[in-house]
């Protein structure tokens, strides 16, 4: 039996198809994929996001009734103990817009905010890698977080708001090397 060459070449799934489409369609599946993992990675993101963002949100409230219901000559261990316990920093500022106490002055910093460019190598392909996907997927910008030089109420817009609308407000910001900072004011219900 004489066998054909073209015959001998086909492949069964192909439906004889070309190679060129063959090539194409392989292309397509595996850019789809790697679409698709972006999109995940993002709603994977924003999940832990949301979790985090509620989690301060929580601990800011349950801080504020502590402190309006402690005897004013012990707001201050409370305040220093909620920082610690939590790794969150809580500020308290008086009606002027002064600062009146700060965890880490009471205690020691919970964080420290790192310079991107002291980092190694791997980070900046890490943090480019980031806001390609960024990019890709049209994230949400949030804004740079930026420790101001003078603490005081103005410095903090949610804390404005907070006082303003007389209701617990967060927002989140990007510190220098890309890690979301989430901060929430909510007013005192008595001076502290």
């Amino acid at each position: 039996m004489l066998r054909n060459e073209a015959d001998d070449l086909a492949v069964s799934w192909s439906s004889r198809w070309s190679l060129t489409a063959r090539i194409l369609a392989v292309n397509i599946i595996a850019l789809a994929l790697l679409t698709g993992g972006f999109f995940y990675l993002d709603s994977f993101r924003v999940r832990v996001l949301d979790q985090r963002s509620t989690m301060v949100v929580n601990q800011t409230l349950l801080t504020a009734v502590g402190l309006n219901r402690a005897v004013p000559n012990t707001q201050r261990d409370l305040l220093r103990q909620a920082g610690s316990a939590t790794g969150q920093r809580f500020r308290i500022y008086a009606a002027d817009g002064s600062l009146l106490m700060d965890s880490w002055r009471l205690g020691s910093p919970t964080y420290e905010l790192r310079d991107p460019a002291s980092e190694a190598w791997e980070r900046h392909v890490a943090r480019f890698l980031d806001r390609m996907v960024d990019h890709v997927v049209d994230a949400e910008r949030y804004p740079p977080f930026i420790e101001p030089p003078i603490d005081r109420v103005p410095a903090w817009p949610e804390a404005l708001t907070a006082l303003k609308d007389k209701r617990l407000v967060s927002t989140v910001r990007r510190a220098p090397d890309r890690t979301p900072m989430i901060s929430a004011a909510i007013p005192l219900s008595q001076p502290a």
